[in-house]
């Protein structure tokens, strides 16, 4: 099931954009998805004692000069609660 979501959010991604765009995307997310990697990170992200903007902050200020398309995602996967699906959305 969530891989089926995070092929729709990719699919939202590429669609309409330029090899050179989707490729620096795919750099931002696969910088961001390695953080993830790190217990403390997987932490923050999956507690339920922080919310959704600082966690989106959190995630924004792992990867400096993101592009406005990064960080808009970012933004909306917290809104939806599936933050979790970077690294699936990196890998797709």
């Amino acid at each position: 099931m969530v891989d089926l979501i995070a092929k729709r959010y990719v699919k939202a991604l590429i669609d309409g954009k330029e090899l050179q765009q989707a490729s620096s995307m795919s750099e931002e997310l696969s910088q961001i998805s390695s953080a993830y990697a790190n217990e403390k990170v997987n932490l923050i992200i999956t507690s339920s004692e922080v919310d959704n903007k600082r966690k989106v902050d959190f995630i924004l200020s792992l990867v400096d000069n993101l592009s406005d398309t990064t960080k808009n995602l970012i933004k909306l996967l917290g809104d939806n609660k599936r933050l979790d699906i970077i690294p699936i959305i990196s890998s797709e």
